[in-house]
């Protein structure tokens, strides 16, 4: 794995994503907010396709394929969490 670490220009907060370092493919990903959580993207489970997708972020950003449900929650940039907020997902 490697690791690629990205600071926020609007927060100043940093996002260390981990990645296969032969074939590029996210596997992880870090948040300064909560250091002690981590996320895995979904598409390192085998059975990726149960599972549901229902908030976005940073979607100033999408490519523009992206097709997103009308009634999905969507953020164009940082979505305003709180550190307990995450915490207690």
């Amino acid at each position: 794995m490697k690791k690629f670490r990205h600071t926020s220009d609007q927060s100043g907060r940093w996002i260390d994503s981990e990645f296969c370092g032969t074939c590029g493919s996210a596997v992880t990903w870090t948040l300064e907010l909560v250091p002690g959580w981590r996320g895995f993207e979904g598409g390192v489970f085998d059975n990726s396709e149960k599972l549901k997708c229902n908030t976005h972020m940073w979607t100033d950003s999408a490519h523009p394929s992206l097709v997103i449900n009308p009634t999905d929650t969507c953020y164009v940039n940082q979505p305003p969490f709180t550190t307990e907020q995450l915490e207690n997902l």
